[in-house]
């Protein structure tokens, strides 16, 4: 079992740095056509990502609940897992919206699909904090 979590927490870091090199690439070599391709193939491989960080963070929150750490009182260990569960929370709701309509657009306008591309401003730094911080976490916890 600690092998399958240290491999969780590898391949999400590997993905958040992914994700925040090819955000900072893709910034410097945008041609504003908006598509860019190799997002298209790593949004694939993110939503695997997101699921299994949500997964982890929600396990997270239910070891932590059961502990004896888990009665209310305002300490690091509360701020941690509860931070990292709800921003886990907000992140893959805007994520798997962005993503799925980015893969999907259907029969929108032009101005909605410039709209989808404009929160990517805001889920891609948040991605490589989240996740890269859950990654951590696992990595850590299976040693």
């Amino acid at each position: 079992m600690k092998i399958l979590i240290r491999a969780a927490g590898a391949f999400l870091v590997i993905m958040s740095a992914a994700a925040g090199v090819n955000w900072v690439i893709t910034g410097l070599f945008d041609n504003s056509s908006g598509i860019y391709p190799v997002w298209r193939f790593l949004n694939w491989f993110l939503m695997v990502a997101v699921a299994i960080m949500m997964i982890a963070n929600v396990n997270r929150m239910i070891e932590f609940r059961r502990s004896d750490h888990g009665n209310g009182e305002l300490t690091r260990d509360f701020l941690e897992v509860y931070l990292a569960f709800f921003a886990s929370v907000l992140f893959t709701i805007w994520f798997y919206w962005n993503s799925l309509y980015t893969l999907f657009p259907g029969n929108e306008p032009e101005v909605v699909f410039l709209i989808h591309l404009e929160w990517w401003a805001f889920i891609n730094p948040l991605q490589v904090l989240i996740m890269g911080a859950t990654g951590t976490y696992l990595w850590r916890r299976s040693r």
